[in-house]
């Protein structure tokens, strides 16, 4: 029998998607990881690095696509949640014009034109 206690609450605000795309982690002005997201959503990003950070550590994200893309070596400030089995959990500070179109983009295709 399950009462309220047993189901889990969703907290999230935006829907995630499985996704592994290309991308940089910069802390300061010193590039740390060339990684991959383990999934992506409109507030943040899990990616797949060892990296050891503290909590609220302020990092900037950059994804590796194409030249072309409006987002090609934006940088976007993230903080960061947490650290743990090989994985960085960060939320997005705020968005950069392109970034809905580039989750938009793994939502429909596992690998866009643009990558």
């Amino acid at each position: 029998m399950l009462n309220t206690l047993d189901i889990t609450e969703e907290k999230r605000l935006y829907t995630r998607i499985w996704s592994q795309v290309p991308l940089n982690v910069i802390y300061g002005d010193a590039l740390l990881a060339r990684c991959y997201t383990s999934n992506l959503s409109m507030g943040g990003v899990l990616i797949n690095a060892n990296i050891g950070f503290t909590e609220n550590s302020l990092i900037q994200i950059i994804f590796d696509v194409d030249k072309s893309h409006c987002l090609y070596e934006v940088r976007i400030p993230a903080i960061v949640l947490r650290c743990a089995n090989n994985q960085i959990a960060a939320s997005f500070e705020n968005l950069e014009k392109g970034t809905e179109d580039l989750i938009n983009a793994c939502y429909t295709s596992s690998y866009p034109d643009y990558y």
